[in-house]
């Protein structure tokens, strides 16, 4: 287990089955991404309703490559870290690992980024069906 109390980050490692705490993280100052000022607002203002436990959205941001949508990812958690935000990375082949990895961090009193770098589907990649119970729930309490 994590002690997530001194680790900020992990990255799922499906050759061992489980979350690596990640030891030397890029962080990124979110006052350095310029031409994205209204999507670091709306992401400003949903990961702190996040924190805080009030309404609050999943996100998903698309657009070409280079274009800013990981740094501002690693930004928001850079600047939230410090109020119990943690980040957790798995890769497009791993995403059926999403209720595993909630199912490890369920009980803990941090806040939760998972993070998929570079999603994308094939025709008949049916992968994403992995996705539907965490976005939509289930029966059972997250």
């Amino acid at each position: 287990m994590i002690d997530w109390g001194v680790k900020y980050a992990a990255i799922y490692k499906s050759t061992k089955g489980m979350l690596k705490p990640v030891e030397d993280i890029d962080f990124v100052d979110i006052d350095s991404l310029y031409g994205l000022e209204k999507q670091k607002e709306i992401l400003l203002k949903n990961t702190r309703n996040f924190i805080a436990g009030d309404e609050a959205n999943h996100v998903l941001l698309w657009g070409e490559r280079g274009c800013g949508k990981s740094s501002l990812v690693r930004a928001v958690f850079t600047k939230f870290y410090p109020e119990g935000l943690r980040l957790i990375e798995l890769k497009n082949d791993e995403l059926e690992m999403i209720p595993e990895i909630i199912y490890e961090i369920r009980d803990s009193s941090f806040k939760f980024i998972i993070f998929c770098d570079d999603l994308s589907f094939e025709a008949g990649d049916r992968s994403y069906k992995f996705l539907k119970p965490v976005l939509e729930g289930s029966i059972e309490k997250a």
